[in-house]
């Protein structure tokens, strides 16, 4: 019964040496309107809702609460907890009008990597943690549900009820980022992405007054909140819609790491085979401490008490290390993915490319090759103090791009009939910035050669799509080549330096930019926060 905590041991090192790095401080010297900004906000607002490096614990708890501990290196002049929309106007009115020089960033859960992204150095962040209630409508059909909520919090509100929302895959992740990024679930297959769901963004804008974004009202920002990041304003509530969900089946199998291509090729075969929307497969390969641990991960999930027999064939077929797959209620398996998943204390990388799903031996092909090319760079790994590196899979079936249609399309502009593919993700472990310019170098190569090696890979070869009827195979669609077709990043888990609102294609991105312009007309929120940028 020792397996999952050894299996988490890297993580437990790195922490433990990041709790080292953060006795040195960073250089920090906030301007003279920084400390006047902080001093008129803890006027204005209630006694406990804007905290100072002076207040050590309640400063240092927010700062290292992040995914990445290379966003806990920026240090804020003052941090403000906001209860309101009308608390969160106040800011950001004082903010842009009274401040010009005084820089700002907005932090829902803290789980994007970048540094910037959710955190300031020497101006002010706004955490949402405090604007975090979950509301299910009396009739059961939404749910109205706070920027600073995190995933598993929303599920426990909803699991009394039978009812979800299309949310994150860990119980950690904060609804704000994830949902403003697109947000992928694995209710996905269903429902389409989280941002599909939103019914109503109640949002302040960058001149600090406060409006809401529906099918109804506001179409233009309401397209692209759905995936186009945070660029526009502060989201202070989400209304999502409500579905029925009890008892699921789930969790996750550790598997040899040597069962690597055997578990690739039996991957390929469920996708092929697999025309279920409620059941969803993540493919993961890591190693860590310098190759010494390496292992295979599949988190697997059913939306139902049991997957029907052979719903995850041939995978079944492959003896597991550790099994933690059972039925149980949905938030019991997000808060269990947590403890895969947490990264606390370390300094984290994701890097994100679109690999075309392809039949038969061609996609068994592209698939395996990407995993050679991981195990190439890893045995030429950075020897840095606590480096990991993993993989993921993430099947991404062309029903997601179908129901987001049927919701009005979203900022990533999706299409069904560009076929199925999978959103493959690299991340990337390791202890002190001293080693980041190294670790990014190292991060960008590997992704670099492997988009490369698609493009040689399937210039010539067409998408996949499942056919809905009579049998569960798949057909080509022969009309374009994949290298033709366009296959959008997911915001969510791309490094900055990756083009994601570029991936969405030449719409999108002006629709997106028209938004932008309408909003902060004169540039002020563009050029004070930091973030995608249209």
């Amino acid at each position: 019964m020792l397996l999952p905590y050894i299996w988490t041991l890297p993580r437990a090192l790195l922490m433990a040496t990041s709790t080292l790095r953060n006795v040195v401080s960073l250089n920090h010297s906030p301007s003279n309107n920084s400390t006047l900004a902080c001093t008129e906000l803890s006027a204005r607002l209630a006694p406990g809702q804007v905290v100072w490096p002076s207040n050590v614990l309640s400063y240092q708890w927010e700062i290292n609460a992040y995914y990445s501990q290379a966003c806990g290196d920026l240090l804020p002049r003052c941090i403000v907890y906001p209860q309101s929309a009308s608390d969160v106007s106040l800011v950001v009115s004082s903010l842009l009008t009274n401040y010009s020089d005084v820089h700002l960033a907005v932090k829902s859960g803290g789980h994007n990597h970048n540094p910037g992204f959710n955190n300031v150095d020497g101006g002010v962040l706004i955490s949402m943690s405090r604007m975090n209630t979950v509301k299910l409508s009396p009739d059961q059909t939404f749910a109205e549900v706070g920027p600073g909520a995190r995933w598993g919090q929303v599920q426990e509100a909803l699991d009394p009820f039978n009812r979800t929302v299309v949310g994150g895959r860990m119980s950690d992740v904060g609804v704000g980022g994830s949902v403003l990024g697109g947000g992928f679930s694995f209710l996905s297959p269903q429902y389409g992405l989280a941002c599909d769901n939103i019914l109503d963004f109640e949002i302040v804008l960058p001149d600090g007054s406060i409006t809401h974004a529906n099918a109804s009202s506001q179409q233009e920002l309401y397209f692209a909140l759905r995936g186009g990041g945070g660029q526009f304003g502060i989201v202070t509530k989400f209304t999502m819609k409500a579905y029925p969900l009890g008892q699921v089946w789930g969790g996750y199998r550790i598997y040899k790491y040597s069962d690597g291509e055997k578990l690739t090729n039996a991957f390929h075969s469920f996708l092929e085979g697999q025309l279920d929307t409620k059941a969803s497969a993540i493919l993961t390969h890591e190693r860590s401490l310098q190759g010494w641990l390496n292992l295979a991960v599949v988190f697997y999930f059913y939306a139902g008490p049991q997957p029907p027999p052979g719903t995850f064939s041939p995978l079944e077929d492959i003896t597991p290390l550790w099994d933690n797959t059972k039925t149980r209620s949905y938030a019991s398996l997000l808060k269990a993915n947590d403890r895969l998943g947490n990264t606390r204390g370390t300094r984290v990388i994701l890097r994100i490319s679109s690999v075309p799903t392809l039949p038969g031996e061609d996609g068994r092909k592209l698939l395996n090759h990407h995993l050679s090319t991981f195990e190439t760079f890893s045995k030429n790994a950075p020897s840095v103090l606590g480096f990991t590196m993993a993989t993921a899979f993430q099947p991404v079936p062309h029903s997601i791009a179908e129901q987001s249609l049927t919701r009005g399309a979203n900022a990533l502009d999706m299409d069904p009939d560009a076929g199925d593919s999978i959103w493959f993700v690299t991340i990337f472990l390791w202890s002190f910035p001293s080693d980041d310019a190294t670790v990014n170098n190292y991060a960008r190569q590997l992704s670099e050669t492997l988009e490369a090696s698609v493009d040689t890979l399937t210039a010539h070869l067409p998408a996949l799509r499942q056919a809905k009827k009579p049998a569960p195979t798949f057909f080509s669609r022969a009309a374009q080549s994949v290298s033709q077709r366009r296959f959008p990043r997911l915001m969510n888990e791309a490094t900055v330096d990756q083009p994601v609102v570029e991936s969405y294609g030449n719409r999108s991105a002006e629709r997106l930019r028209a938004v932008r312009d309408a909003v902060d007309p004169v540039g002020l929120w563009a050029e004070r926060t930091s973030g995608w940028r249209a």
